[in-house]
């Protein structure tokens, strides 16, 4: 049995100034802008395993205090600059950029008690006298690093017509590293993860046709990431207890296909269609498997590119919808929309297992075999009839809308964590099933 109780605490302030304007005879618009965030916050959790399935007694015992305080600083400036009807009419360049610099601030204290219920110790202080190192894993950490980037963007479009447009583009991308406060080791807390950046090219076509009534836009795409972050949580090194940790996948790459469609069939009814393909690839994923020297860090490199998967990712989506407008009846607008959306099979966890040298009770097999990292394609139906504009005789409007989601009661999982090898058992996050509802809105003058 697995007991976690705790608070939580984050408050952040977010600044932003911009300055729009144009030039050479307003053929190009651009845009400047600064950005300030500060975040400050801390977690506090108590954690407790309890095993009865010996003789119905609680062995072995295990508690776990964690305090964790983050302290994260950003500043950036950017800009981005269209120049229109460049060299021919209807040719447009805009390029783009931003400069960021983070500094993040992590500190963890943590005091871990473990052993036969009746044995653990009372304290992790090595100067009092039930103080155990068998059973005790203590440490107090501090730790603070910065990361800067310089992102660019560049796209070149041409309007063939008024309703013809197609573009390419390039641009990159960055998400800071930072820290696992939620490790299980002086190393995996104090050793940051480091920031994923990416390369990203783009090809896309939008069009107007049938008199203006249809409107379809399709885009091709191909993103290079190196050091792209990935959760999970694997054993701790010193300890039976799971954390949640982010690692570096060295190289990897994604491409798909994104297909949008809305068609006005009448004056009263819309049709939209949605359509999306995607792949991903690990290139280069090296993780050390074994903690050889006990600072939290696995020293021995393995590539497991190979034997990894994109977890969250399906190859194939859709979603579809119809709206109908029946127009003014009387005391309000009445119209009514129908969506069908379908995804295609996921896993919530790709990666491959783990074989240690010197710990082959931690080793996963396969983990994108077991049933609590998969969910298999499904689809789900919403529904909703809206009235509105219900006018209130100079006190403003009121809006009724009766809806249905998951219509088809449809079970599925939207996130699933495997803790089969620390911990013998699985969290999966369940979709709500079928739910129906009022909504009632007032606007005022």
């Amino acid at each position: 049995t697995f007991f976690e109780t705790g608070d939580q605490q984050i408050e952040q302030l977010t600044q932003e100034f911009q300055f729009v304007g144009t030039a050479l005879d307003d053929r190009v618009d651009y845009i400047m802008g600064l950005y300030w965030f500060e975040e400050d916050g801390h977690l506090d959790s108590y954690n407790r395993t309890l095993d009865f399935t010996i003789n119905g007694a609680a062995e072995p015992f295990n508690e776990i205090f964690t305090l964790v305080g983050i302290d994260n600083e950003a500043w950036a400036v950017y800009g981005q600059a269209t120049l229109a009807d460049a060299f021919t009419e209807g040719l447009s360049f805009t390029l783009g950029w931003r400069y960021t610099e983070e500094t993040r601030g992590a500190s963890v204290k943590k005091d871990e008690f473990r052993g036969p219920l009746g044995l653990q110790t009372a304290n992790c202080d090595p100067a009092q006298a039930d103080f155990d190192p068998d059973l005790c894993l203590s440490f107090d950490a501090d730790s603070t690093e910065d990361f800067d980037n310089l992102s660019w963007m560049a796209n070149v479009a041409y309007q063939w017509t008024d309703d013809h447009m197609s573009y390419f583009r390039v641009a990159t991308g960055y998400q800071s590293g930072g820290f696992n406060g939620r490790g299980t080791t002086l190393g995996g807390v104090t050793v940051p993860f480091e920031e994923q950046t990416s390369m990203n090219y783009e090809i896309g076509v939008k069009s107007k046709l049938w008199q203006q009534r249809i409107s379809l836009n399709t885009a091709i795409f191909y993103t290079e990431n190196d050091d792209l972050q990935i959760a999970g949580f694997p054993p701790g090194a010193d300890s039976p207890n799971v954390g949640t940790i982010i690692t570096n996948a060295g190289e990897s790459h994604v491409y798909g296909l994104e297909l949008e469609l809305m068609a006005l069939l009448t004056p009263e009814l819309e049709a939209f269609f949605q359509y999306a393909f995607l792949e991903g690839e690990f290139d280069e994923y090296i993780i050390g498997q074994d903690d050889l020297d006990g600072d939290g860090v696995r020293e021995t490199p393995v590539d497991v590119a190979d034997d990894t998967e994109f977890s969250q990712s399906p190859e194939h989506a859709f979603a579809a919808g119809l709206r109908y407008t029946f127009g003014d009846v009387g005391f309000g607008n009445l119209w009514g929309r129908v969506d069908v959306s379908w995804q295609d099979d996921i896993l919530f966890n790709g990666g491959a297992g783990v074989e240690t040298v010197n710990a082959p009770e931690l080793d996963s097999g396969d983990n994108k075999e077991r049933s609590v990292n998969q969910q298999s394609a499904y689809t789900l139906v919403d529904a909703q009839l809206t009235l509105e504009q219900i006018p209130l005789g100079g006190q403003g409007n009121l809006s009724l809308t009766l809806w249905g989601r998951n219509l088809l009661d449809e079970d599925y999982r939207y996130t699933s964590v495997d803790l089969l090898e620390p911990l013998g058992f699985g969290i999966a996050h369940y979709g709500d099933p079928r739910t129906y509802g009022v909504t009632l809105n007032w606007q005022t003058n």
